[in-house]
């Protein structure tokens, strides 16, 4: 379809293909002699809808105005005109001693037109208000990549300049309003990261507390927040804050950081500093409360058929047996859609993933993983339960398939197996560990001890769980194929279980 489309993009002197997605292109005018194009991602493969795209923004582009794109430019052209030079700056210290230090500065050599050319541009860019979102989204954007990538800190600079010379800059004139707050992206990160209650009033209190502590509030502006000192003045505090007194808690806290940064970096790329590699490693050491598996004993007694849990509450029954099969934890196991149950040349597959749903939260990157399901699960039957209950409900493939675990409002309930699976385990006469607790996460401990007691290879084990693994072995040279992995995920069984297994099938069967 591509190739085919390529005599056609050339005919439409908008369209530009480039990695099988269409761009809208359109040149600007020439600086200093040079070619410019303004390029912007149709975010389709589709000609046709790329072609009708291309149309209404062609409408909605007119290049005798000065749009944000043609200031931008001005911007640029204006920029690269100035003239800067060295300046020695000497400080005395307490002692006595003198230090220098050479920063940039602009030059007296500029010309002012330039200077107060520049100074209008910007000035009017930030009160631009007739524009879509999205073009004022990449509009302030470049303003900012402009001011602090290109000046440094010389946009304030720029302005005392201006002041000192006493230059009219115009009604416009003035300091850049706040693009984005601290509170603005902290609360994006958020409900881009589909937290718990609990989970995110930690990180709202934990970035509140932070911007007081070093001179700020959580409505200052963003790229005051991101600064080389700001960052340093945050790390120490995190290392010297007594409340956060082991290696687990200060991890989560710079763990908090990178990861609003590796957000920020995402959204606006190019926009604000990241500090990769700048960030210190604490250790988790030994928990004090961990995760221990389930007796074999107990695990009886969950699926005893002498309790009616499962017969009203068949949803309960197979999420449990997501972790039991999968090693899935709580979300990946309650989240999985209709369209996760795949089978790839007659083996039939969970594919756990997240792509842009926010009722998936899987925890790292190898969680993200193709499994083969296991023969006992098959056995059970599974895949006959989901055909039968997405026929019943007349459900989409991008629909849940436990939908217990969806709220009133069709969002993931991330209560539902604390409110409603663990209260049933619970209430059941279960042993009590040495040490640890009993939880949902326990039955992803019993999956991992299947496999090890049965000696299945690591690497293989970590195909099974979603695990990165160890060693570089493990991580880049155990690539095996679907079949092999299917093999060694048949091994994952509890025979032990066999007689409470054939009860539920028949019940399950009827559901």
């Amino acid at each position: 379809m591509f190739k085919k489309c390529k005599a056609n993009c050339q005919a439409n002197d908008n369209l530009y293909l480039r990695g099988n997605v269409f761009y809208y292109m359109v040149e600007l005018p020439r600086q200093d002699g040079k070619r410019r194009y303004f390029i912007k991602s149709l975010h389709t493969k589709d000609y046709y809808e790329a072609l009708e795209k291309a149309r209404n923004m062609a409408k909605n582009l007119d290049l005798t105005a000065k749009t944000p794109t043609e200031l931008i430019a001005t911007a640029r052209h204006l920029m690269d005109k100035i003239i800067y030079e060295d300046s020695v700056h000497s400080i005395t210290t307490d002692d006595g001693r003198v230090l220098t230090t050479t920063v940039k500065r602009i030059s007296a050599k500029t010309d002012l037109q330039v200077i107060q050319d520049l100074y209008d541009v910007i000035a009017r860019m930030t009160t631009i208000t007739d524009m879509t979102d999205d073009e004022k989204q990449e509009m302030l954007a470049m303003i900012t990549q402009v001011v602090n990538t290109r000046f440094d800190e010389g946009f304030t600079e720029l302005k005392n300049y201006l002041q000192n010379l006493q230059i009219n800059t115009g009604s416009g004139a003035g300091t850049p309003p706040k693009i984005h707050t601290i509170r603005e992206l902290r609360d994006a990160w958020i409900q881009h990261e589909n937290n718990g209650k609990a989970e995110r009033r930690k990180k709202e209190l934990f970035f509140e507390y932070m911007a007081k502590k070093i001179g700020l509030t959580i409505d200052s502006d963003y790229a005051e927040f991101n600064s080389e000192s700001k960052i340093n003045d945050i790390i120490h505090e995190i290392k010297i804050n007594p409340k956060w007194s082991t290696g687990a808690t200060k991890g989560k806290k710079v763990g908090y950081l990178k990861s609003l940064y590796d957000y920020v970096d995402g959204e606006y790329p190019g926009m604000y500093r990241n500090f990769k590699n700048r960030y210190p490693i604490y250790k988790k050491g030994e928990s004090q409360n961990p995760h221990m598996p389930y007796s074999d004993m107990d695990l009886k007694e969950i699926f005893n058929p002498a309790h009616n849990h499962f017969k009203n509450n068949p949803d309960d029954f197979w999420v449990i047996l997501m972790g039991m099969f999968a090693g899935a934890r709580t979300n990946a196991a309650a989240t999985i859609k209709y369209q996760d149950i795949v089978n790839i040349d007659g083996c039939f597959c969970i594919h756990f993933n997240k792509g842009d749903d926010k009722n998936k939260h899987l925890k790292t990157e190898a969680t993200i993983r193709l499994l083969p399901i296991p023969q006992q699960l098959l056995d059970l039957g599974f895949i006959d339960w989901v055909q039968r209950k997405k026929k019943r409900l007349n459900a989409q493939d991008d629909d849940q398939i436990f939908t217990n675990a969806i709220n009133s409002k069709g969002n993931y309930n991330n209560k539902y197996v604390s409110d409603q699976i663990l209260p049933f385990v619970r209430s059941l006469n279960l042993s009590k560990p040495y040490k640890g607790k009993l939880d949902f996460h326990s039955f992803r401990n019993n999956a991992s001890l299947q496999l090890q007691d049965i000696f299945v290879p690591q690497s293989y084990i970590n195909n099974i769980m979603g695990w990165k693994g160890q060693t570089i072995m493990e991580q880049h040279y155990s690539k095996h194929s679907l079949s092999k992995i299917k093999v060694q995920a048949d091994k994952l069984r509890y025979d032990f279980l066999q007689p409470e297994f054939d009860y539920w099938r028949d019940v399950m069967s009827k559901k």
